[in-house]
């Protein structure tokens, strides 16, 4: 799941907070975000600079991966997961009769 969401999910960041009393003196906080991107294009533009072999490795595991194919395989196993785990869910339940 981390590949998924590292490299294809875009994040919005908040950049700022500030409080603005409105003309009726409520306060309301004024929120600003930056533009969705994916935790890896902001991995590749921090300061300080990723190193060069690193970048390209993942770079070159973005390029290699398909996002719908990923997305396929991450929820076949997590139904697999809950079958298991509704499976022994099952076993454990105490039936009175």
């Amino acid at each position: 799941m981390w590949c998924y969401y590292n490299l294809f999910m875009p994040v919005v960041r908040q950049t700022s907070r500030r409080v603005k009393r409105t003309t009726t003196g409520l306060l309301q906080i004024v929120r600003t975000q930056d533009r969705a991107t994916t935790p890896l294009d902001r991995l590749l533009t921090a300061a300080p600079p990723l190193p060069r072999p690193t970048a390209e490795q993942l770079v070159a595991l973005r390029d290699s991966t398909d996002p719908l194919a990923l997305k396929r395989h991450i929820h076949r196993h997590l139904g697999e997961l809950a079958q298991m785990a509704d499976r022994d869910e099952r076993s454990e339940t105490i039936t009175f009769r």
